[in-house]
Parts: C-alpha cells; sequence; structure tokens
C-alpha cells in the first residue's frame, strides 16, 4: 500500500469515527436525559437548537467556507476569518438575547427567555473556534477532530445527566450545549496554539474578495436548512413547545438509524457513481445495486419501527413519551422516500443533471408546508404525514427522472426493491405472531428478544432473495 493510500485511508478511518462517535454518544445521552425531562422541555431546547443551528449554518459556516477552500495558507487569512467569526458570533447573540422575550411571549413559554439567552453562549464559543477548526480541516486532522468530539460530548453529557438529576429541568440541556461548545472550542484552541495564535485582523478587502461566495454558501444552507428542519420549525410554530419535543424524540430515533446507514452509502454512491459515469450499463448497474443496499440496511432496522413503536419508545426513553409513538413508522417511511431521493440527487450531481435536484427539493417543501398549515389543527400525526407525503413525491419524481435517464426497466427497479421488500415483509409478520404469542411487552428482554428474532428472519430472507437473483443471472448469462 503506497503512503498516499494509507493516508488517505487513515484520515477516511478518523472521519467516519467522528461521525458515528458524535452520533452514537448524543443518542445516548439523549436517552437518558429523556428519563429525567419532559416533551415540553425538549421542546423549548428544540426552539433554542433551530436558531442557533441556523446561525451556525448560514453565517458562520458561509464565512468559513471560502478560507476552507482557498489554495492559499497564509495565517493572515486565518486571523481574519478568527477576526470576521467572532464580530458575526457576538452580533448574532446579542439578536438571540434581544429577541428571546419576544419568542418567549410568541410560544407562551417564559422558560424560553433564560434558555436562549444561555444558548447564545454555544454561538459565541462557535464564532470563535471556527478558524482553529478550519485551520484542522484544511490539515486533514481528523484524528485530533473525532477526539475532540469524544471529549466534548461525553463530558457536556455527563454535565447534563448531574444536573437533570438535581432537577435542573430544561437548564440541564443548556448545560450539555454550553458544556460542549465550551470544551469543543478550548481544544482546538489549545492544538493550533504552537502554530498559530489568533490576531485581530479586520481587511476589507478580503470581506469584497469573498463576499460572492460568502452569500452563495449562506444562501445555499437557508434552503438546505429549510429543508431539512422545516418539519421541526412548522411543528414549534404549528403546535408549540410539547409537541416539538414529542416530534423531536421520534425524529432523534429514526435519524439516528438514517445518519449512520445513509450518510455512508451516500459517499459509497458518489465514489460508484464517478467510476461509472462514461458507462451506461455500469452505471445503470452501480444504481440499482446501491439502492437494493440501502434499503435492505435501512429496513432491517425501520422494519422493528414500524411494527413495535410503542415498545421501543417505552424501553428507552419511559412511559411518558409514548404520545411520540404514532409518529415514528410515519418518520420511518419518510426517510425512506428520502434516501431514494437522496441517492438520486447524487447520480444528478454526477451526471450533468443537477438542475432537476432544488427544482424537485422545493417541491417537497412546498407540499409539506401548504399541508402543514391547512391540517395542523389534526395535530402532531398529520403534521408528520404531510412531510411524509412531501418526501415520496419527491422521491417518486426523482426515481421517474433516474428511470428515463438511465433506461431502467421496471424489473430493475424490483430487483432493486424486491429483497428489502420481501425480507421486511415477513420480518413484520414474525414481530406480530410473537406478539399474537404474548412475548412482545414493553420490557427490555421481551424488545431484545423479539428484534432479534425479526432480525435473523429478515437476514435470512434477504439471504435467500439475493441468492435466487444471483442464480437468475447466471442462467441468463448462459
Amino acid at each position: 500500500m503506497t503512503p498516499a493510500k494509507s493516508g488517505m485511508l487513515h484520515r477516511s478511518f478518523w472521519a467516519i469515527t467522528d461521525n458515528l462517535v458524535q452520533q452514537g454518544l448524543t443518542f445516548v445521552i439523549f436517552s437518558l436525559l429523556a428519563r429525567w425531562l419532559t416533551p415540553t422541555e425538549f421542546g423549548l431546547m428544540v426552539v433554542a437548537h433551530l436558531l442557533v443551528q441556523a446561525a451556525r449554518t448560514t453565517v458562520l459556516d458561509a464565512i468559513a467556507t471560502p478560507i476552507i477552500r482557498s489554495r492559499h495558507r497564509h495565517n493572515v487569512l486565518f486571523d481574519w476569518l478568527f477576526t470576521v467569526s467572532t464580530v458575526s458570533a457576538i452580533a448574532v447573540a446579542a439578536m438571540v438575547c434581544a429577541t428571546a422575550p419576544l419568542f418567549a411571549s410568541w410560544l407562551a413559554a417564559p422558560q424560553l427567555t433564560w434558555v436562549l439567552v444561555s444558548m447564545s453562549l454555544p454561538i459565541l464559543f462557535f464564532g470563535m473556534g471556527r478558524a482553529h477548526e478550519a485551520r484542522l480541516l484544511r490539515a486533514a486532522n481528523f484524528r485530533l477532530l473525532a477526539l475532540r468530539s469524544t471529549i466534548a460530548v461525553s463530558m457536556g453529557g455527563v454535565a447534563a445527566i448531574a444536573t437533570a438529576i438535581q432537577g435542573g429541568g430544561v437548564m440541564a440541556l443548556v448545560v450539555q450545549q454550553v458544556t460542549t461548545g465550551l470544551l469543543t472550542f478550548l481544544i482546538s484552541f489549545a492544538a493550533e496554539w504552537k502554530s498559530w495564535r489568533p490576531r485581530w485582523c479586520w481587511r476589507t478587502s478580503l470581506l469584497k474578495r469573498h463576499f460572492k461566495e460568502i452569500r452563495s454558501v449562506s444562501a445555499s444552507a437557508c434552503f438546505g436548512f429549510a429543508n431539512t428542519q422545516g418539519d421541526a420549525m412548522l411543528v414549534v410554530s404549528l403546535l408549540g413547545p410539547h409537541a416539538a419535543g414529542l416530534y423531536n424524540l421520534a425524529k432523534r430515533l429514526v435519524s439516528a438509524i438514517y445518519l449512520v446507514i445513509g450518510s455512508s452509502l451516500g459517499r459509497v454512491s458518489v465514489s460508484m457513481f464517478l467510476q461509472s459515469t462514461d458507462d451506461p450499463p455500469k452505471l445503470r448497474s452501480a444504481y440499482v445495486k446501491i439502492i437494493r443496499l440501502a434499503l435492505l440496511l435501512l429496513l432491517s432496522s425501520y422494519t422493528l419501527l414500524f411494527t413495535m413503536p410503542h415498545e421501543i419508545i417505552r424501553v428507552l426513553f419511559g412511559a411518558h413519551w409514548v404520545e411520540s409513538a404514532p409518529v415514528v413508522p410515519i418518520l420511518a417511511a419518510t426517510f425512506i422516500a428520502q434516501l431514494i431521493f437522496n441517492m438520486g440527487q447524487n447520480l444528478s450531481f454526477n451526471t450533468g443533471k443537477a438542475t432537476r435536484v432544488p427544482k424537485l427539493a422545493l417541491l417537497q417543501l412546498s407540499v409539506f408546508v401548504t399541508g402543514a398549515f391547512s391540517f395542523s389543527g389534526l395535530g402532531l400525526t398529520a403534521v408528520a404525514l404531510w412531510f411524509g407525503a412531501g418526501a415520496a413525491l419527491g422521491a417518486l419524481l426523482m426515481q421517474a427522472a433516474v428511470k428515463q435517464q438511465l433506461g431502467l426497466s421496471f424489473r430493475d427497479l424490483w430487483n432493486a426493491l424486491a429483497p428489502a421488500a420481501v425480507s421486511a415483509g415477513l420480518c413484520g409478520l414474525t414481530i406480530y405472531a410473537l406478539r399474537w404469542a404474548g412475548t412482545v411487552a414493553s420490557t427490555w428482554p421481551s424488545v431484545v428478544f423479539a428484534s432479534s428474532v425479526a432480525l435473523a428472519v429478515f437476514g435470512v430472507s434477504a439471504g435467500c432473495c439475493l441468492k435466487f437473483e444471483f442464480r437468475r443471472r447466471s442462467k441468463l448469462a448462459v
């Protein structure tokens, strides 16, 4: 193995580790905190988190992107980034503090004022550390980034759990975010101390030079934020903090699985499509294979969420969260549709068909927003159904466009879908049979037993389907 290839594998390993550690630790901590906190308290944090995330992606990340992409590595660029990011973070934090009473009054949640004021601190920490993180990314120091995430997320979780046990309520979540943000900044600051120490540097010329790219990245981030977090924003706006807390828990449960599988397969799909761009039959085969694999991996877990949402939520989070159970299967179906859309999106970007992506994404968002506003009076389940309807329509139209582009037959599409669909059906029937026999209940042993049996059935049936398809292709080849 060449040194370059070895270095790439090393960096890839740590990049993937960073993602897995963040997702895994965050979910475990979230599950533990749910034992002590109520849906309303989590809902208040959803409001604060949306504001913080919007500020980070549309302002601070947009400012840093041109520097990360720049060919130049002069320290003055990072000094300038530190200055502009810090000033921008102070401005955003001040705006959040100033508008906190308005949000609290609008949602009839007095506690929200102090939550938002306190959450201005993570914004400051992120802004002050954005240049340091940019340097670590430029150097591809993913090992340090992974270790930083592990330490910061773990200590933030410990502080939050300790606060929750003492009856801190929603402030436990605030303590978690503040602790994690502070440690993230301090570790990045210490890592760069020997090679670079930030200096105050305000240069209007650099701002003018990079303003066009910053504006473009910010606009793209706004659209992406609306598309990924629009559901949470509408739930908060239309139904209030309590419903937002329930919805957030259901989405966390579903997305925790999706982020691990979907993000990993997304990278794989890009590589496969790039290698097959100039060979239509090979590209068609690659698309069918990646869709088949993605559905198999995702449905193996999601079938349990379709059939045992009440039992899983009661075991993982506690009985006071069971209200969110009806939303879980809807969101699971939504994320499956989103996975199909994203695979088509990756194909579109790699084959010069990118113009259809924003049009279909905008259509998804429009359907969801229109339906959610029209039927919000029917409650949380209705809003979730419209979110799923928008995702399903986007996935169907994307699939139709990909089918035409690649010349896919219905047989090709069935070959991609069949193993997962048949296996999921048998897995679901197994769960219902176990429930009828009285072996599925809201206890750890029964849920683990039922899940193990169902997953074994899924694995065996998927293997049989794939073996049958392989034999059929072998006969056709002969």
